[in-house]
C-alpha cells in the first residue's frame, strides 16, 4: 500500500517543493539525501531538485553587478558570460574574465544570488517555524530534534 501512495505522491511533492523554490528546493535535495525517515519513492523523485534550477535573465544580472560592485558589466569585466555556467537553488554561478589594476587578465566565476532569492527564504522560514512549532506542539518530544535541525538552518 504504502509503496503505491508513495509512487503518487513523489511527483507531486518533488513538483510542489520546485514551484516553491527557494529553501523549498533546498529542503526537497537535503530530503533526497536522507538515509532514513524518507521512503525510496520520494528521495528518488527528489533527486530531480538536485539538478532542477531557474536562470535569472540578463537584466537581472547587470542590475545586480550594478547594485553589488558599482558599476556596469562592460567596465568591471574584459568577459562575462551571460549564461551561466550553472544554476542552484539560491545562485547562479557566471564565468567572466577580470581585469585588474596592472592590466592582467584573470578568469574568475561570479556567484550572483537569484532575484528575491533573500525575501523567499526568510519567509519560508518563518513559515517552516510555524509549522513545526505546530508539530512540536501536537506530537510532543518526537519534533524536537526536527526543530532543532530548523533552527540551526535559521542561523
Amino acid at each position: 500500500f504504502y509503496d503505491n501512495a508513495d509512487a503518487l505522491m513523489a511527483p507531486y511533492m518533488t513538483n510542489s517543493f520546485l514551484v516553491l523554490g527557494g529553501l523549498f528546493v533546498k529542503l526537497g535535495q537535503w530530503l533526497s539525501n536522507m538515509s532514513f525517515g524518507v521512503p525510496i519513492k520520494l528521495q528518488e523523485s527528489l533527486k530531480k531538485l538536485q539538478d532542477t534550477a531557474t536562470i535569472d535573465g540578463e537584466a537581472h544580472i547587470r542590475a545586480l553587478i550594478l547594485s553589488e560592485f558599482g558599476g556596469k558589466v562592460e567596465d568591471l569585466f574584459e568577459d562575462f558570460a551571460m549564461v551561466p555556467i550553472a544554476s542552484a537553488s539560491i545562485a547562479q554561478v557566471h564565468a567572466a574574465t577580470l581585469r585588474d589594476k596592472s592590466g592582467r587578465s584573470r578568469k574568475v566565476a561570479v556567484k550572483l544570488q537569484h532575484q528575491s532569492v533573500e525575501q523567499l527564504i526568510l519567509l519560508d522560514l518563518g513559515a517552516l517555524k510555524r509549522i513545526v512549532s505546530i508539530c512540536c506542539w501536537l506530537g510532543g518530544d518526537k519534533w524536537k530534534d526536527t526543530k532543532r535541525l530548523l533552527d540551526s538552518w535559521a542561523r
